[in-house]
């Protein structure tokens, strides 16, 4: 019984010691931020004037309340999220307007 209590013990140690932890040493605080292209027929004047149109004091509040809070991320994570970029076409004109990204620090 207790050879068979070792043998347990000592898979179990290995078992557990073999997992790789990733260590949370990498952390930054990230938000999402956008940029008017150039590409794009709208003004940050215009796109403040829709969103007054639409009850928000400009469109830096709309972007703010409408996207995602800014959040911590670490390592793998913060990798990831420093990768996504994303573009919008606002007016449906066929060029992107603006671009979306996660600014980290």
């Amino acid at each position: 019984m207790k050879t068979k209590l070792l043998l347990i013990a000592i898979v179990s140690a290995f078992a557990f010691t073999s997992c790789e932890i990733e260590t949370i040493d990498n952390c930054q605080s990230c938000e999402l931020t956008y940029d008017i292209l150039n590409t794009s027929s709208l003004s940050s004047t215009e796109l403040d004037e829709l969103s007054v149109e639409s009850g928000w004091a400009n469109y830096d509040e709309y972007f703010a309340v409408t996207h995602d809070l800014p959040e911590t991320y670490c390592d793998s994570a913060l990798t990831d999220i420093i990768a996504i970029t994303n573009t919008e076409d606002l007016d449906d004109d066929g060029a992107d307007d603006l671009k979306t990204y996660w600014n980290c620090q």
